[in-house]
């Protein structure tokens, strides 16, 4: 028998919370539980206090059921990554979910003496209406109304 040596695999763990992410693939596998989706979310862990040890991100892994239908898990996070550019009438695409930024509900939780992160749900990210530059000058600045002007003294009903 020869010697041989395995590293020793080091989960980087993170509060439970809600974090900003990004969804860097999907990828279609089968497991214990049928057809699944295997997404990869990278989670943004920069400038949150007591979190520096991440260097700024985690990766996590979720899995959903590859079964697409209002009820699914896979349709709810597809309508939270796509946003306004849902459509409830087309079929999956993975493709369309690639870098879609989201929110991510994440919790900590122990399974076999070990303690990992776990995605419990997949939020619609804020999108924040930047004002473009040309509409912005065309509004013209909002005179500042000159003060009141003192009545006479003889004005004054008391």
């Amino acid at each position: 028998m020869s010697d041989f040596s395995i590293p020793k695999k080091t989960f980087l763990l993170i509060p439970a919370g809600t974090y900003r992410a990004t969804i860097n693939s999907l990828e279609k596998t089968t497991g214990n539980f049928g057809e699944q989706i295997k997404l990869m979310f990278h989670v943004l862990t920069d400038g949150i206090e007591g979190l520096e040890y991440t260097e700024g991100s985690v990766d996590l892994l979720a899995w959903c059921s590859a079964n697409y239908s209002e009820k699914s898990k896979l349709y709810r996070w597809a309508r939270a990554a796509l946003a306004n550019e849902f459509d409830p009438a087309a079929d999956f695409l993975a493709s369309r979910l690639i870098n879609k930024r989201v929110l991510v509900n994440v919790e900590r939780y122990t399974k076999d003496g070990g303690d990992f992160n776990r995605i419990m749900d997949v939020i619609a990210a804020p999108h924040t209406k930047a004002k473009s530059v040309a509409a912005a000058s065309l509004v013209p600045p909002s005179p500042t109304p000159p003060p009141p002007t003192e009545p006479p003294d003889n004005d004054i009903p008391w």
